[in-house]
């Protein structure tokens, strides 16, 4: 009779200890298949979500609720602030590319509602600053208004300036930046074209002006030279005789030689340098404390 020969090999020998294996292998995958669908699931429920709250008033297209997710569907949560040209962003025009793409703002607010308070312009005055009186005042100088505010003799070598300001007392109501104060002594001092101030006793370049009825007030000189370690500078002191007692200013006003001189003179003096124009006609206006 045939003899039939049956080969059992490892490969084919079922056994309960193979069958458990191979029941506990897919049911890792068919777990872990279940896992995949549960994320992918919540994420495009929240785009989907975001696409509602972030286009109401507007259809929604039956892709973005498709939940499938893609640079498209993640960027069209955005797309209400780009420009309306076109309809299908590129990734570089998206709001997921450089900050420094072109195109229209992304702000949608363009303009203030039409009950906003209107906010008054607020003029800014600075404060004339104070400064040292110095060891080279002499006090009770004469009045230089006969003479037209001349502070230096006619012959008076040197580069001839002439200043004018107003004297003001700040506020942030008058447009002018401040109450134009009138009949103040403007009391000046400075030293020659070579950096020295006479002490004789007389009174060389030292004199006092008053201000008009505007608050204006001129003088006219040579510019002071300058002495190690000071810059060129001119003294003044500020009083009335009818003001209260604190009113007075004692500052210095600057001159520099070059723009770096006046750029570096007006970091250490704000608001105290004067540049004399072709003509050495400079301005200088003096601001009080209200």
């Amino acid at each position: 009779t045939p003899i039939t020969y049956v080969m059992l090999t490892e490969s084919t020998t079922t056994t309960p200890n193979n069958i458990c294996r191979y029941n506990r292998k897919y049911a890792i995958m068919a777990a872990t298949a279940m896992c995949i669908g549960a994320v992918a699931l919540t994420l495009g429920l929240m785009f989907s979500s975001d696409n509602h709250g972030n286009s109401s008033g507007s259809s929604a297209s039956p892709s973005s609720n498709s939940g499938s997710i893609n640079e498209n569907n993640a960027t069209s949560t955005n797309t209400t602030l780009l420009p309306s040209s076109s309809s299908s962003p590129s990734p570089s025009s998206t709001p997921f590319a450089s900050s420094s793409t072109s195109g229209a703002p992304t702000t949608l607010v363009t303009s203030l509602p039409s009950d906003s308070p209107i906010i008054p312009e607020v003029i800014v005055c600075p404060i004339t600053g104070t400064d040292a009186l110095g060891p080279f005042y002499t006090p009770n100088p004469p009045s230089l208004d006969e003479i037209n505010g001349q502070l230096s003799p006619p012959n008076e070598p040197g580069e001839p300036i002439r200043i004018t300001g107003r004297l003001r007392r700040t506020n942030i109501v008058n447009e002018e930046c401040g109450d134009a104060l009138s009949n103040w002594t403007v009391d000046l001092w400075q030293a020659d074209a070579e950096g020295v101030y006479d002490n004789s006793g007389g009174y060389h370049l030292r004199g006092t002006v008053q201000t008009n009825e505007t608050g204006h007030y001129e003088f006219r000189s040579v510019l002071p030279g300058r002495y190690v370690p000071r810059p060129r500078h001119v003294h003044f002191r500020i009083w009335s005789a009818s003001a209260f007692q604190g009113d007075e200013l004692v500052s210095q006003m600057y001159f520099g030689d070059d723009e770096a001189e006046i750029a570096s003179l007006e970091m250490l003096y704000p608001g105290r340098v004067v540049v004399p124009d072709s003509d050495g006609v400079g301005q200088f206006d003096i601001h009080l404390a209200s």
